[in-house]
């Protein structure tokens, strides 16, 4: 089961800076974070908070990589994704709905893996995936949930790597998608919960993309 505090209404963080403190607050303070735990992200953006949240725990850290497919001909639609360890989810009712075959979902997924996350685990991961978090409980730190995908792709590879827990950590998250997460993962913890969920950067003041620069920064003086 998992911990959120509703939101009836429109809600504007003023950045992911913001987000994160009032994440952070959520985090049980009767945990043990030892060597069992470790801390991953899905996005590169939120680095600079996970880092610091990671840094106040004594936890490692790391970005867990993943591309999302798009429909033929709508850039904006979610059809599936493909993560750093090479596992696929797809969504089954867009696809049925569009006429999508699965063989171009599992064909894309492939060119985005050799295009895009592989090149990602070569700039911020000396190009190797995961691995090593067997029997580890794990922290999972997003920005938000939408269609989902992004983070579905993260457990089923995290369960395929047979850690021990799952906690996901999001500022925000559809009502719909926390219920069907909190069936998979052991807990998940929110600020808000929201009915009608219409995008992660609405809910922003400041959504912009962190400086790849000070990036590279951060990974190359990356101590825990």
């Amino acid at each position: 089961m998992g911990y959120k505090i509703e939101c009836e209404y429109e809600y504007l963080f003023k950045n992911r800076e913001e987000a994160y403190n009032e994440l952070f607050e959520l985090i049980p303070k009767d945990i043990d974070f030892n060597k069992s735990w470790e801390i991953i992200t899905t996005s590169i953006n939120n680095i600079p908070q996970v880092k610091d949240i990671a840094s106040k725990l004594n936890l490692q850290y790391e970005p867990f990589f993943i591309q999302e497919i798009y429909a033929p001909n709508n850039s904006e639609c979610s059809i599936g994704a493909i993560s750093e360890s090479e596992d696929i989810v797809i969504h089954q009712r867009l696809c049925s709905s569009f006429s999508i075959d699965e063989d171009f979902v599992y064909k894309r997924a492939k060119e985005l893996y050799s295009k895009s996350l592989q090149l990602q685990l070569l700039a911020f991961k000396n190009g190797s995936p995961i691995s090593n978090i067997e029997d580890k409980n794990i922290m999972i730190f997003s920005d938000g949930c939408e269609s989902g995908l992004n983070i579905m792709c993260t457990i089923k590879s995290l369960l395929k790597l047979k850690v021990k827990k799952i906690y996901l950590f999001v500022p925000l998250i559809s009502d719909d998608l926390y219920q069907s997460l909190d069936m998979i993962v052991d807990k998940i913890f929110t600020n808000h919960s929201l009915k009608d969920f219409i995008d992660i950067e609405y809910y922003f003041e400041d959504f912009s993309d962190v400086d790849i620069e000070y990036l590279r920064y951060i990974f190359t003086n990356k101590s825990n």
